[in-house]
């Protein structure tokens, strides 16, 4: 039998503070959740999946965090340039999923990306991030695909 490796910190006992501290504090609100997401974002380590993965395989685009209006509910967390289209990346640890291949957004999520594409002309893609890399390799083929679609 094969061990499985896991990549997220056990919590114990800590997690029931977290639960208690997100339901009594409502952290996962849609009206808290850009403020918690710029929290995280100033933890990340600075060698992310987009500054030393993607940033790295298309030199030419340009990568930015998205504002607080297009992360609201977390949906969109780097928005790419491409002329005057744009792209956008969500980054999920693997720990989201335990088998990525199987991952599916929620309506909201569906909702939210539709609203980017119809905004900016191009694509959401979901990239996982295992252990800083790239866990879902496919995706990169499938961001080229829409580079060379939004230059068009």
């Amino acid at each position: 039998m094969a061990k499985t490796q896991k990549y997220s910190m056990e919590f114990g006992k800590k997690e029931k503070v977290l639960n208690y501290a997100c339901q009594t504090y409502q952290l996962s609100r849609p009206n808290k959740v850009g403020a918690v997401m710029t929290l995280i974002r100033e933890c990340q380590p600075k060698k992310s999946v987009v500054n030393d993965g993607l940033a790295k395989i298309f030199p030419a685009i340009v990568f930015e965090e998205s504002d607080s209006e297009l992360d609201h509910a977390g949906d969109i967390d780097y928005v790419a340039k491409v002329g005057n289209s744009a792209f956008g990346i969500q980054i999920k640890p693997v720990t989201a999923k335990a088998n990525f291949g199987n991952y599916s957004p929620t309506e909201r999520m569906k909702t939210s990306f539709a609203d980017f594409e119809e905004q900016y002309g191009g694509k959401v893609f979901v990239v996982f991030s295992l252990d800083g890399e790239i866990g879902n390799k496919e995706v990169i083929d499938q961001i080229r695909q829409e580079i060379e679609r939004l230059k068009k």
